[in-house]
């Protein structure tokens, strides 16, 4: 490909290694994603990025212990970064230990209490710790102050989803979802599959509709 190409035209530039990073990513091809991760970290082992990018591959790998050791090797590098303190937060929420991602993230919103990413994964972690009414204060002042951005309601969906006397609450938030991420393959198909086992027939059509103009096929999943 293009990528491949320029790597060998220009063999001491980063630039193709990191588009060839995104395409093994979207493809799926772990092997080699890996391997040009570690190609990269071995031309500049000071790269705060390239060490971000390994972490979160070692989180979603599941090897937290070596995700861990990424991210502190890039916050030695940029202390203080927020950026590099959410994906420790994420490492210590996947890995299981909620005190110390809840204390990460709202450290990161002492200090900036806009920031999404680290507003929406505290959320998250209240709601799978079972503190759904601290998750819905959050996440509804997210929805409030940040309109645009679709996680609250997508989270706020499945909140409120969860309660019987309030599903039709959560199928108004992800009828929002469906206006702000129409292209999102997995939100609408979340989306199609809740509503499908809701019995709400309009919002369910309205999704597979848009699945359908994205290529994908409506399967007979359970929403989670």
């Amino acid at each position: 490909g293009v990528a491949e190409q320029s790597r060998r035209e220009f063999p001491e530039s980063l630039v193709p290694l990191n588009t060839l990073t995104t395409v093994y990513y979207h493809s799926g091809d772990k092997a080699a994603m890996e391997k040009i991760l570690f190609e990269q970290l071995q031309r500049d082992p000071q790269n705060p990025l390239t060490l971000e990018k390994l972490a979160v591959w070692f989180r979603e790998c599941g090897r937290f212990a070596e995700a861990q050791r990424a991210v502190r090797c890039a916050l030695e590098l940029e202390p203080g970064e927020a950026r590099l303190l959410y994906q420790r937060g994420m490492i210590e929420m996947r890995s299981g230990d909620s005190e110390a991602a809840e204390k990460t993230f709202r450290g990161i919103m002492r200090h900036a209490p806009d920031d999404l990413d680290a507003r929406t994964a505290l959320a998250v972690l209240l709601l799978e710790t079972s503190r759904p009414a601290d998750a819905e204060k959050i996440l509804a002042d997210s929805a409030a102050r940040f309109p645009a951005d679709y996680r609250a309601p997508f989270h706020l969906g499945r909140l409120c989803s969860r309660v019987a006397d309030r599903l039709d609450e959560g199928l108004r938030h992800f009828e929002r979802v469906l206006d702000l991420r129409p292209r999102d393959r997995q939100a609408v198909r979340y989306v199609y599959i809740l509503a499908s086992n809701s019995g709400a027939a309009a919002l369910a059509a309205r999704a597979r509709e848009q699945m359908r103009a994205l290529g994908d096929e409506p399967g007979e999943e359970a929403a989670g």
